[in-house]
C-alpha cells in the first residue's frame, strides 16, 4: 500500500476533485518504509533490483500540488497562465456578470442606508467595483431614501 494526496476547488459552488498517489521520479509508488523491486534494465539486458525510498515531506507536497492544478485544469484554468496570458474575457464576464447578480440580490434585501453605505465599503475592498455596481448602490440607496422596500 502508498498513500494518496486528495485536493478539492470549489468555484461558483462547482466542486472538482483529484486524487493521486504519491511516487517517486520513476513513477513507483512510495510507502513509510523504502522497498524494492526487480525490473529490466535494457541496456544490461538482465533483471536488477530497483531501490523505492521511503516517503518524505517534499514527495507528498509535490503531489499536493500536482493534484491542486489537475483539479483546477479540471474547471478548465491553466492553461492561460502556462502559455503566460491573462484569463480569457469570458471567463472574467461569466465570473463578474455572477457576481453582480449575486450583488443586486444582497442590495435588495438592504432596508437602511447607513447598513447600505456599509455593505458598499466592504464590497469595494474585496472586489472591483463596475460601473454597473455602482448604479445599483444609487439606485438602491435612492429607493431606501424614498421608502421603497
Amino acid at each position: 500500500m502508498g498513500y494518496f494526496c486528495k485536493v478539492a476547488v470549489d468555484i461558483e459552488g462547482i466542486v472538482h476533485e483529484s486524487r493521486l498517489p504519491v511516487m517517486n521520479a520513476s513513477m513507483k509508488a512510495m510507502k513509510n518504509r523504502g522497498y524494492s523491486y526487480k525490473a529490466f534494465d535494457k541496456y544490461k539486458k538482465e533483471h536488477v533490483n530497483k531501490q523505492v525510498d521511503a516517503i518524505t515531506v517534499m514527495e507528498i507536497n509535490k503531489t499536493v500540488q500536482r493534484a491542486l492544478v489537475k483539479a483546477c485544469a479540471m474547471h478548465g484554468l491553466g492553461l492561460n497562465v502556462w502559455k503566460g496570458e491573462d484569463l480569457p474575457e469570458v471567463i472574467l464576464e461569466t465570473i463578474n456578470s455572477r457576481k453582480e447578480r449575486e450583488i443586486v440580490d444582497e442590495i435588495s434585501l438592504i432596508d437602511e442606508v447607513s447598513e447600505l453605505k456599509d455593505y458598499f465599503n466592504d464590497l469595494k475592498e474585496d472586489y472591483f467595483i463596475t460601473a454597473d455596481v455602482v448604479k445599483l448602490y444609487e439606485q438602491r440607496e435612492a429607493q431606501i431614501s424614498e421608502g421603497i422596500k
